[in-house]
């Protein structure tokens, strides 16, 4: 079986790929989108930031939205995290997965702050 959805990326404006259940490679520590692993950045995984508090989330997906990047870019998500921040942040990392129990797709966004 081919795989066609999956890809890493190395473009801050193109739409990440999303990680579905059937595709083996998501599995347990699931897979790099864009960049790697990097020494001295930090992870927030996707539905953490919303959990937390809801609504600077929301106020930071309008933000993000309103800077007319790709929704699921880096750039989207570089206008989203320094908006939640309010401090200038680039993405280096951005790994996807899904939960062995019931298939639901995580992303994890490794980031630096620039100022």
């Amino acid at each position: 079986m081919s795989y066609t959805y999956y890809y890493h990326s190395t473009s801050r404006t193109a739409p990440l790929a999303y990680p579905h259940y059937s595709d083996p490679r998501f599995d347990g520590q699931g897979a790099d989108l864009f960049g790697q692993q990097t020494e001295g950045i930090q992870y927030e995984y996707d539905d953490r930031l919303a959990q937390w508090e809801p609504e600077k989330h929301r106020a930071a997906v309008d933000a993000a939205r309103a800077s007319g990047a790709a929704p699921r870019s880096v750039a989207f998500l570089e206008a989203y995290l320094s908006h939640y921040y309010a401090r200038p942040v680039e993405v280096v990392h951005v790994k996807a997965g899904t939960r062995p129990f019931d298939g639901y797709a995580w992303y994890a966004y490794g980031f630096r702050f620039t100022a």
